[in-house]
């Protein structure tokens, strides 16, 4: 028998040998015993079910929240905004960026957000603007004076704000950002000025016509000093609250979008305008009131590291959003496809509904079996922000999660519109209404490729490590100390981690042993070292975070041999188990089937592959039957959904002109 062995420290690892094909007398379950769809609901929930009841009560029952699709971008941000003064106005922000509990009132925070944008992404990130970023900056950077002074005012809306970092010519690269706050002794002032038209503020959400106050990320130069102290954050006020621009600050509007056009977008140039010296953002570097900087960081760097983690948390409430609009036109979809009929084997018999159509299943199926997988590993991931996560776990986590997770949103809903035929392309039918708002999702607070680079780098940095101590690897990378066991059966999710175990044994050190050799050239820099080999290092994060998935749902849901009750969520009704339990196998091995570079590493053997491949479709014949009780468990209200997932005829009838 041939088994996978633990790398060996940094010398060039060769494709693996091919273990035996793996047992295949676990097959998928022939019968699904009935869906506990409350349950389900529930799990997909997470937490602070009464709030999101809450919200959804506000939407149901006001005009403000019916959908008009097709509507100017002035209309849509007055709409927007209409929406959001419904929801305050309902008290629904009370206890979130200002509560005695933070973690609670982050928690009520996201239930609002991610219940928002089932109806309106707009909606949800426009108030994510201002609570999770503006307000989220204040509490994380500030000190506790700051908050004390400002949450309150944040969370009434007596305080709006934008959150100012990206510039035109440094998007990604926020490090580089050329917005100066140069400190003027004498005036007790910092002075921030944009020096170049690369440097305005862009795409900076709320700046165009909402927020009153920003905050402000700024290289910081003191007096006498040509170096940059690094990039600050300063609280900066550019509108009166009449909405009259302050002296030295010039807005602009960026204009209509793709989608998201509720978001009021802007750009910002400052021309030396004033900062009062107390409004540095100073929890970990401050000017005190004789003029000496001081930092608890050790470097520019290590500070810019603390202050852009404010980003991470943000990170997860876009990857959240993403999943809820997967469940929306999951919802849709399935419905529609249990309506629709197309085709029939004679003519007098009855056309074929889509659903039972194999290819329409294995479209939409291992999507939906994903979603459930991606909403329950983030409702984990949310449990344990903070508490029993670290930092650089979390910020692993926060990149990888966000990238895989809207990038399977933005596939899923095309997909979906798609499964829909031209009733899909209808605006009134949501789908590629939303999928249009969603794709900035891929691009903002960072984009997908560069976080998946991050993904790379920490794993690089650990295996560094455990090389460095004898072969000792912890974390995520604890299985490399071990010689892998024989396969698991195939239709199973153990035999997905499994794979994806093989893989990044591989692909890890091999991309390790290519970057020192990149290094060792002469003349080479770190930076070129790892840029020569990026297309390697995507292969290993897209495995990395895809196992960190799969691990995160076995733990917290008990299933796939995982354990019970996992970091911190509670631990899964036993009546969901053979739901989540099939849902699990057929997200692994969609992901196992996805992937070419585990046959390209020797993870997977051809037959094994041929073999995952059949197990999909088994598996989405066994769910097949449960297909209306699926649709529910996406836990979309029908006010939410689209007139296609009801009698469409009915909807497009003559009486109805």
């Amino acid at each position: 028998m041939v088994s996978a062995t633990r790398p060996a420290g940094a010398a060039t690892v060769p494709a693996l040998p091919l273990p035996p094909c793996a047992a295949t007398t676990s097959a998928p379950l022939a019968i699904l015993p009935p869906i506990d769809v409350p349950a389900a609901q529930r799990h997909m929930e997470g937490h602070d079910h009464a709030t999101r009841a809450a919200v959804l009560a506000v939407m149901a029952g006001s005009p403000t929240f019916r959908l008009h699709p097709g509507e100017s971008k002035e209309v849509e941000r007055a709409r927007t905004a209409a929406r959001w003064a419904e929801l305050a106005g309902a008290g629904l922000f009370v206890d979130t960026v200002a509560a005695a509990d933070a973690a609670a009132g982050r928690a009520k925070l996201d239930a609002i957000h991610e219940t928002a944008s089932l109806l309106d992404y707009s909606l949800c990130i426009g108030m994510s603007v201002h609570f999770s970023l503006f307000g989220g900056s204040i509490a994380a950077l500030g000190t506790p004076a700051q908050a004390a002074a400002w949450l309150p005012g944040v969370e009434a809306l007596t305080m709006r704000g934008c959150f100012a970092l990206t510039e035109l010519g440094h998007g990604s690269n926020a490090r580089g950002v050329e917005t100066e706050a140069r400190y003027d002794a004498a005036a007790d002032t910092f002075v921030l000025h944009t020096p170049t038209d690369a440097a305005q503020k862009y795409w900076i959400g709320g700046a165009a016509t909402t927020a009153r106050w920003a905050v402000a990320f700024a290289q910081l130069y003191m007096p006498g000093e040509a170096a940059s102290r690094g990039v600050h954050a300063f609280i900066v006020r550019i509108r009166e609250d009449d909405g009259a621009l302050v002296p030295g600050i010039l807005l602009a509007d960026c204009g209509y979008k793709v989608g998201l056009n509720g978001v009021d977008n802007g750009r910002i140039w400052f021309s030396h305008a004033p900062v009062p010296r107390g409004h540095l953002l100073a929890r970990y570097a401050r000017v005190d009131a004789a003029g000496v900087y001081t930092c608890d960081a050790p470097s520019p760097d290590a500070l810019f590291g603390v202050t852009m983690s404010a980003l991470s948390g943000g990170r997860i409430g876009i990857a959240a959003s993403g999943v809820g609009q997967a469940r929306v036109a999951l919802a849709i979809a399935l419905r529609y496809a249990l309506r629709r009929r197309a085709f029939a084997a004679t003519p007098t018999t009855p056309e074929t509904l889509l659903l039972d159509y194999p290819m329409h299943r294995r479209r939409l199926l291992p999507r939906l079996a994903s979603t459930v997988v991606h909403q329950t590993a983030l409702n984990d991931l949310k449990a344990r922000w903070g508490r029993a996560l670290s930092a650089k776990d979390g910020h692993v986590a926060s990149c990888g999660f966000k990238s895989i997770m809207t990038w399977h949103a933005l596939e899923t809903m095309q997909v979906a519109r798609e499964a829909c035929g031209g009733q899909g392309y209808k605006s009134e039918n949501r789908i590629g209404v939303s999928r249009a708002a969603l794709d900035i999702s891929a691009t903002f607070e960072g984009d997908n490729t560069v976080l998946l680079q991050q993904v790379t780098k920490s794993c690089l940095a650990s295996y560094a490590r455990g090389g460095k101590s004898g072969g000792r690897w912890s974390g995520a990378l604890e299985h490399l100390n071990h010689p892998l066991p024989l396969p698991p059966p195939i239709a199973s999710m153990a035999f997905a981690v499994y794979t994806l175990r093989r893989a990044e044994a591989t692909l890890l050190p091999r991309l390790a042993a290519a970057i020192a050799a990149s290094a060792a050239e002469p003349g080479a820099t770190p930076f070129a070292a790892f840029t020569a080999h990026q297309v390697a290092a995507d292969a290993v994060a897209q495995v990395h975070t895809q196992l960190l998935l799969l691990v995160a749902f076995m733990s917290a849901t008990g299933t796939g041999g995982g354990g019970g009750g996992g970091g911190g969520t509670a631990r899964v009704p036993r009546s969901l188990r053979p739901l989540l339990d099939t849902l699990g196998t057929l997200h692994a091995l969609a992901v196992v089937d996805d992937n070419a570079a585990l046959l390209r590493v020797g993870a997977l053997s051809p037959a094994d592959a041929a073999a995952v491949h059949d197990a999909i479709d088994g598996l989405c014949t066994a769910l097949r039957p449960h297909a209306a009780e699926l649709a529910a468990v996406m836990t979309v209200p029908d006010f939410l959904l689209a007139p296609i997932a009801f009698d469409v005829v009915a909807h497009n009838s003559r009486a109805r002109l």
